[in-house]
């Protein structure tokens, strides 16, 4: 691996201490450092990347800018928190499965920006008690998956 590989993955290492509290110790973390795959309470390495990632009931109230550092995620799940945006998802270009369900958005303009997204759940958030949103939930809903003959699923 080369210096670059090594200080990407430092820092998603260091950006996943800091969000899970230090949790993420153990033999995953040697496996992590070295490009294995591995998986360990809701963390998914595939190569020296994250690309799935749980942190539920965590009482976030914004997305960490840590998460920004995972740029091969595929799946996140921010359950369960005080989450009232998601801005900062915008640039995970990879990713598919989305679960922000339990929050407190109301607002999901932008969200079909998220070209490779291919399922949200959205349940528990006030999303749709706001006309404004309904013509961003119709978008979301007519978004092709990329590169399939099937649409977006949402689940409300």
């Amino acid at each position: 691996m080369n210096f670059h590989g090594e200080n990407i993955l430092q820092a998603q290492y260091d950006a996943l201490n800091h969000l899970t509290r230090r949790e993420f110790r153990t033999e995953a973390s040697k496996y992590f450092k070295k490009g294995f795959d591995c998986g360990y309470r809701g963390i998914k390495v595939k190569k020296g990347y994250i690309t799935s990632l749980t942190l539920i009931d965590r009482t976030f109230h914004e997305i960490p800018d840590e998460i920004c550092q995972f740029t091969f995620l595929e799946k996140l799940s921010l359950k369960s928190n005080y989450l009232t945006k998601f801005d900062r998802l915008l640039v995970l270009l990879h990713l598919k499965d989305l679960d922000l369900s339990e929050n407190r958005i109301r607002n999901i303009s932008n969200l079909h920006q998220i070209e490779s997204l291919e399922r949200v759940v959205l349940t528990g958030n006030p999303i749709l008690s706001d006309n404004r949103n309904r013509k961003e939930y119709e978008l979301l809903l007519k978004k092709k998956i990329s590169n399939k003959d099937e649409y977006v699923k949402v689940i409300l």
